[in-house]
């Protein structure tokens, strides 16, 4: 008869509860804003990534034409004008709720999912809504958000073109404060 030796079990791991950092505190699921033109005539999709909600800035009220021509949603500019608006606002705080709703639904969600905004041209209040999305579900929620502009660049490439300096257009985004970031 071979010599068996008792083997010891090991004890049980504790149930994971909420799974959306990995040991490295990355976490696990990873969302991708999408903004994009409808006057390009296509829906982008993000390839391995269940769109999760969509919004459609083209019924929103736009900033000023004036001040759509120099700069983009990026631009504390446009994002505060944008913003400003009660009707622009309450589909924000609609479509942020949705989307925690969804998070809240799915806490061991792990993986890729998209959210696609769209307006018009795709420049301005999509890309607004786009990136104040963003902001506030990395500070309320923790989750790793990219945002990709489509069409921005076509737009700021279009301007250049009109001859229009490409300073006047460039994005401020890094030395830019928004209204709704300083919580006013």
């Amino acid at each position: 008869m071979p010599d068996s030796k008792p083997t010891i079990a090991a004890p049980p791991r504790p149930a994971t509860i909420l799974k959306t950092a990995s040991p490295s505190s990355e976490p696990k699921l990873c969302m991708h804003i999408v903004t994009y033109g409808q006057s390009y005539n296509r829906i982008p999709r993000v390839k391995g990534a269940e769109t999760i909600n969509t919004v459609n800035c083209a019924c929103l009220i736009p900033p000023p034409a004036s001040v759509c021509r120099k700069y983009t949603g990026l631009d504390a500019a446009v994002a505060d004008d944008f913003f400003r608006h009660k009707g622009n606002q309450a589909v924000f705080e609609q479509k942020l709720r949705e989307i925690e709703a969804f998070l809240a639904a799915n806490p061991m969600r792990e993986g890729c999912v998209a959210i696609m905004v769209s307006c018009v041209m795709g420049v301005h209040r999509s890309v607004a809504m786009a990136e104040r999305l963003a902001f506030e579900l990395r500070r309320r929620n923790g989750v790793k958000v990219e945002t990709k502009h489509l069409d921005r660049q076509k737009w700021v490439e279009r301007m250049c073109k009109e001859g229009r300096e490409e300073t006047e257009l460039e994005d401020t985004k890094k030395k830019r404060t928004v209204a709704w970031a300083r919580g006013s």
